[in-house]
């Protein structure tokens, strides 16, 4: 009995692994799914990879379409009928003059096998596309910076071939980052100067500058600008920390980090309960917010100091009301 059992899972293991040995139905397959293209420049223009498919199954199918991950791809497949073994060349055209640095593509292939659910082969390109152009420095960091100040830096934009150009138009994104060329003539490289406006001190400097120029092929190169906004003029302290129950009074110092000069020209608050008003001749100048008890009922309220500065028109500070254990009073999260 023990003989037969174990001669019946001999032959089932047999047949099992003769099943795994057998090619699907109907597979579509490339021994080589992936085209490195290796280090190209983008003035090369295209870069093409051939991949060569074939039905690795034991049955026909059909290819359907071909798909790709973006616009910069140009692949085209007609739809047919492959029968086992038989194989097809598909060219993929990848666009690269507006590109640079490390790149990976794919290409899907769909197809079916009879009358069940498409399937789809993954195909990919990769390489590193060198642009056209570089700049030096390559990004600008204005650092902190003041929305009333007049900072400008220059960018340096160079030809990697060493062919003359010109520029023909330069734009920085968004608005507040303005950029023009110095120079509208023909030479290997371009001096083009930001100079960041209308600077919010609430929001970083963060944009981008694009630079076209005349060349045929990968006529386009662009930098990133980045920078902290520090306010032309601060409270302090920047908030009133008051306790729930009690009333509430605070001197509040206007004064300028960059050492500009300001007056204060009025005063607001966001409940009537809450009181501001400027102290007299006051150096550097000041403002006294007051409340009635419980402070707790204005946690969250503000005081608006408005200035003579087109740049910092005003300057607002929250009211926190906690409780003596330190905590906030009930209605406030944490």
């Amino acid at each position: 009995m023990h003989h037969r059992v174990r001669r019946f899972r001999f032959l089932a293991a047999g047949l099992l692994a003769a099943l795994a040995a057998r090619p699907a139905a109907a597979q579509l397959a490339c021994d080589r799914p992936l085209f490195d293209f290796g280090r190209v420049p983008a003035a090369t223009g295209t870069v093409t990879g051939v991949f060569q498919l074939y039905n690795a199954g034991r049955d026909s199918l059909t290819v359907l379409d071909v798909l790709s991950s973006c616009g910069c791809i140009t692949a085209n497949i007609e739809r047919q009928t492959l029968k086992p073994g038989a194989e097809l060349r598909l060219p993929v055209v990848l666009d690269v003059r507006e590109r640079s640095g490390v790149q990976r593509k794919s290409v899907f292939i769909r197809y079916r096998a009879g009358r069940g659910d498409a399937q789809t082969l993954l195909l990919s390109l990769a390489g590193t596309i060198v642009p056209g152009f570089r700049c030096q420095p390559d990004a600008l960091d204005f650092g902190t910076i003041s929305p009333g100040t007049a900072a400008s830096r220059d960018v340096t934009v160079i030809s990697d071939s060493g062919a003359p150009f010109a520029i023909r138009e330069v734009h920085g994104f968004p608005s507040q980052v303005v950029a023009r060329a110095l120079s509208s003539r023909t030479a290997t490289s371009h001096v083009v100067r930001v100079a960041p406006r209308g600077l919010d001190p609430r929001v970083p400097l963060s944009g981008v500058v694009r630079v076209e120029t005349d060349a045929a092929i990968a006529n386009v190169v662009t930098f990133d600008v980045r920078g902290t906004v520090a306010p032309d003029v601060v409270a302090r302290p920047s908030a009133i920390f008051a306790n729930a129950g009690d009333a509430l009074e605070c001197r509040l110092s206007l004064v300028s980090p960059v050492g500009r000069r300001f007056r204060v020209t009025g005063v607001a608050t966001s409940d009537p309960r809450l009181r501001a008003a400027v102290v007299p001749a006051a150096s550097p100048p000041a403002v006294l917010v007051t409340a009635p008890s419980p402070a707790g009922a204005l946690d969250g309220q503000y005081v608006r100091i408005r200035t003579d500065l087109d740049d910092c028109p005003s300057v607002e500070v929250v009211v926190h009301a906690v409780r003596p254990d330190g905590r906030p009073p009930p209605g406030r999260r944490p």
